[in-house]
């Protein structure tokens, strides 16, 4: 055997290992798994021939766990970009989890999700116009209304009024994307009955585990509100109350009905569950 099909052979060993382990990871559940072993794969056979591996099983096995439990990059770009930046190509577990993990978790993020879980919150949601939807595609995701205005991205028919765009700037809340966590919005109803043709969208609690993301008791522009994010300021939302449906105005719980998560500045578009098939909104 030459010393070119030697290293080309220790080069497709490498490979098949790395595969190996993350295949390991990818057992986990999550609807975004296949996506990201699809996105490796696809960088493996571009790179293959370039790619230098280190194939401990089981520090790549906690270096993708990392990655998988965060979800805040589009694993395409993420991988590629690893691949085409780093010379002379040699990835390491602690490198991969360095550039891919870009939204960092809080340090009560498991609070945060036990929380949730206990109160049967499954997901959290983000009406839009069905107009929308190609832009937040294109995009990437979900972007707060005021880093789409310093991005140059148009939004067809935006949800908030000049006068809500006022009331955010006034609570510092204009970069930050709103998540409701009912699925009936009376905002949603109002922009219905003005002609709207309104889908929602469900979004990963994973969010409120990142850090930067606040949550509020009620509507976070209304008076009264409490907004914070650690899980202090998530226990002050009324589950009962936001689970309920069809809320009027003269329902006590009319106000805490309007909980909020609130995800600083994007939503990327991995944690949007159901981008593809959006609910759509009737009146």
């Amino acid at each position: 055997m030459t010393l070119e099909e030697e290293k080309h052979k220790r080069q497709v060993e490498d490979q098949q290992k790395w595969k190996k382990a993350f295949a390991t990871v990818v057992k986990r559940s999550n609807p975004q798994i296949e996506e990201w072993k699809r996105a490796f794969q696809e960088v493996l056979a571009n790179h293959s021939a370039k790619v230098q591996i280190q194939p401990n099983i089981d520090v790549w096995k906690a270096a993708f766990k990392s990655v998988i439990d965060s979800w805040n990059v589009n694993p395409a770009s993420a991988l590629s970009g690893i691949v085409q930046q780093n010379s002379p190509f040699l990835i390491t577990p602690v490198k991969l989890v360095q550039q891919v993990t870009i939204g960092k978790r809080k340090d009560d993020w498991a609070d945060i999700k036990n929380t949730l879980d206990a109160n049967n919150i499954t997901c959290f949601y983000h009406f839009t116009d069905s107009s929308n939807l190609s832009s937040i595609r294109q995009n990437g995701g979900l972007y707060s209304w005021y880093s789409c205005e310093k991005k140059g991205i148009h939004i067809s028919h935006p949800g908030g009024s000049p006068n809500s765009r006022m009331l955010d700037s006034l609570y510092d809340l204009q970069d930050y994307v709103r998540l409701s966590f009912c699925d009936d919005h009376p905002m949603a109803y109002r922009h219905m009955q003005d002609g709207a043709n309104l889908v929602l969208l469900k979004i990963s609690t994973d969010v409120a585990g990142l850090q930067g993301t606040l949550f509020s008791n009620i509507n976070a522009t209304a008076k009264g509100h409490s907004v914070g994010d650690s899980i202090d300021d998530l226990k002050r939302v009324d589950f009962k109350a936001v689970k309920k449906h069809y809320v009027s105005r003269n329902d006590p719980d009319f106000s805490t009905h309007q909980a909020e998560c609130m995800v600083k500045t994007f939503v990327p578009k991995e944690y949007i569950l159901n981008l593809d098939s959006p609910l759509n909104m009737l009146l």
